[in-house]
């Protein structure tokens, strides 16, 4: 779905399926149906902290970076969304470990769905 240390030019949402969430070869979560990830190389304007595979048949929405940023700045972000996040970052390795730590352009898109 998602390497780490790729530009961060999407948010994703989990609609079916099972996913692992990898930093370097350290499995760090699981996620499946309603389950979201992306959001903090678009936050941090970095590259990917983490590697997303799909454990079998999934489907995605997908949510371009620039409409995601346009879309946080606009509403108050949800008490979840913030935990979840902070839990993420606390987990992933910091920001001087990437070889690119220059924030990576976006381009607009809309939202689609993504299978794998």
């Amino acid at each position: 779905m998602i390497s780490e240390h790729d530009p961060a030019d999407a948010f994703y949402v989990v609609r079916s399926g099972h996913l692992i969430v990898l930093a370097g070869d350290r499995h760090i979560n699981d996620l499946g149906p309603g389950d979201w990830f992306g959001e903090i190389g678009l936050l941090e304007g970095r590259p990917r902290t983490a590697t997303v595979r799909a454990s079998g048949p999934c489907e995605l929405y997908r949510i371009g970076g620039t409409a995601f940023l346009e879309a946080f700045a606009q509403l108050p972000p949800s008490p979840t969304l913030l935990d979840s996040v902070a839990a993420r970052l606390a987990a992933t390795p910091p920001p001087s470990q990437y070889a690119n730590p220059e924030p990576t352009p976006l381009g607009r898109d809309e939202p689609t769905i993504q299978r794998s």
